[in-house]
């Protein structure tokens, strides 16, 4: 079971905002005290990415991408350091909201969100870090459960995948060595080998189009080398996400590619796994959702 940090991070109740103005406060003391939370779980960011660098940690990171695709990776570490299994995170209060109750004395997880924004000495604007304590509807009671739809057939999750691409797919005979596609990025356009079936498709098509994604968002930074494993990584949540089969995605090489490299460096390759599945990953989803709309004239998706 994962370690509980609750005596780390919350020591003792927060006081209300209205009983922060009685005489026995020390905003000194609150401060520091909020300040340790921090530094506790900036320190658990840390210490989750350095373990990335096994196998079975990265595909478990991803994994968790892959049903969090909003959460940036620092969050998706603190998942995976406290509750690895949580498919569907809520406050307390969120949660009641909605009509369900968390259970008594469930384990809680703590992850981060954006307080308010402040000015800096020098002018400029910045923002307070806050702490959520977030409950997963495993630990509910009463939970109202997502609409699920079953994954599309094969034409229409590729047409999803290519859905507002900026960058054009076409067929071409002659490809790299073991390739079934292949990000030209002289001419941005993916080369795709003809004859494939639709998941051996998904597959090379978001690896390619998740390096074209690269291309982008690295500008001069980008060669074919330094984009290969994050794009690596991007098309195996893209699969997760939409049930194409990922058995054959090997991240055995995971050593390698983090060696040398600390915690921030990681995150910075999270950032961009994150921000390139996340990119196509939306405009998957709503092609999709366009898709269900048509099929459910009368009530949409709920």
């Amino acid at each position: 079971m994962a370690e509980n940090y609750d005596d780390i991070l919350f020591a003792q109740d927060e006081p209300a905002p209205e009983e922060r103005q009685s005489p026995g406060y020390d905003p000194e003391a609150y401060k520091e005290l909020k300040q340790q939370q921090r530094d506790a779980i900036y320190a658990m960011i840390d210490e989750t990415a350095l373990t990335l660098a096994a196998p079975e940690k990265l595909k478990e990171y991803l994994d968790i991408q892959s049903r969090f695709d909003l959460y940036r990776p620092g969050n998706v570490l603190l998942i995976q350091a406290q509750m690895p299994t949580a498919s569907r995170l809520k406050t307390y209060e969120e949660w009641q909201k909605v009509g369900a109750g968390v259970r008594k004395n469930p384990q809680s997880c703590y992850i981060l969100k954006s307080g308010r924004q402040y000015t800096r000495d020098d002018g400029s604007i910045g923002q307070f870090t806050d702490i959520k304590k977030v409950f997963d509807i495993s630990q509910t009671y009463n939970a109202p459960k997502s609409k699920q739809y079953p994954h599309p057939e094969g034409r229409t999750l590729l047409k999803a995948l290519m859905n507002k691409s900026p960058v054009l797919a076409k067929a071409a005979d002659i490809l790299p060595e073991g390739m079934g596609a292949y990000y030209d990025p002289q001419n941005k356009v993916i080369l795709v080998r003809p004859g494939m079936d639709a998941p051996d498709i998904f597959r090379c098509l978001s690896n390619e189009l998740a390096v074209a994604e690269l291309h982008r968002s690295m500008g001069e930074d980008f060669s074919r080398d330094n984009a290969a494993f994050p794009a690596y990584c991007a098309s195996y949540v893209l699969c997760r996400e939409n049930g194409v089969d990922v058995s054959s995605f090997n991240f055995e090489n995971a050593a390698q590619e983090f060696s040398g490299k600390d915690a921030k460096d990681i995150r910075a390759d999270l950032g961009n796994i994150r921000d390139a599945a996340g990119e196509i990953g939306g405009r998957v989803r709503q092609a999709l959702q366009q898709e269900r709309n048509k099929q459910e004239p009368e009530q949409g998706d709920r």
